[in-house]
């Protein structure tokens, strides 16, 4: 074995075994329904959602459901943070054209999530 194949296998014992956890969030009344889940992995020193690590990539999801009365798009979901917790940014544009004019805002949710399989928001 060679000193890069043993460092490379050190790391690999060292990280621990890989789990996973999947999540959802949603958020539904009679005129409006999105969500926001995932799966991400874990190994007890690194968490990762997107990317590929160990030979393990996770998924991150954000839809709108449905919309009666309103236009809901997904404005963006994405993610940042360290290699030890993750934030899984939801953001929804909502709008309505109630009588005198145009009303519209956004709606952000974070997903939190860690190396040690915690998920929060």
């Amino acid at each position: 074995m060679s000193p890069r194949e043993f460092r490379e296998l050190q790391t690999a014992v060292n990280a621990g075994t890989v789990r996973s956890k999947t999540f959802r969030r949603t958020y539904d009344n009679v005129v409006v329904a999105w969500s926001q889940s995932g799966r991400f992995y874990y190994d007890g020193s690194r968490v990762w959602v997107r990317s590929t690590y160990r030979g393990y990539t996770g998924y991150h999801s954000c839809r709108v459901d449905r919309a009666i009365g309103y236009v809901v798009e997904r404005k963006n979901c994405d993610e940042s943070g360290s290699t030890t917790k993750r934030d899984l940014r939801a953001i929804f544009h909502s709008s309505a054209i109630p009588s005198g004019g145009l009303v519209n805002w956004d709606t952000e949710w974070h997903t939190y999530v860690n190396a040690f399989g915690r998920v929060w928001w």
